[in-house]
């Protein structure tokens, strides 16, 4: 449980127009809800918004275990990833099932010790 320091700076955070935040803010923003909602989640919804600020993110804070797993998603799309959800939806529906839950399985295994790693990330930079 976070203290409510750090709460408030959540909700600062996401009070900012993303173009705004610092280095260290846009980390938290990003890797925070894919940790929290999943990779998949992350291209089916707005998270991939922010996908290559995402990918340079988990490279910054060395969760590079957790980028390949993005980076092999990404390989399935036929070329660009579309922007539009509905689109990139469209495309990721044609992706094979057990690669896709392979991938998510693989994705929560890993997901707990990232959330570790990025709690101190933020109590380092933030509390």
């Amino acid at each position: 449980m976070r203290s409510d320091k750090l709460n408030q700076k959540w909700e600062e955070i996401n009070s900012k127009n993303p173009e705004e935040l610092t280095n260290t803010e846009r980390i938290w923003y990003t890797i925070e809800p894919l940790l929290q909602l999943g990779l998949i989640d992350h291209y089916i919804n707005y998270g991939f918004d922010f996908h290559n600020e995402t990918m340079e993110d988990l490279k910054h804070i060395g969760e590079l275990e957790i980028l390949n797993l993005m980076l092999e998603v990404n390989n399935k799309f036929e070329g660009e990833i579309p922007k539009d959800i509905d689109e990139r939806n469209e495309e990721l529906a044609d992706i094979n099932e057990n690669f896709i839950e392979e991938i998510d399985n693989k994705f929560w295994k890993l997901a707990p010790e990232a959330e570790v790693r990025l709690d101190k990330f933020i109590a380092k930079n933030f509390d």
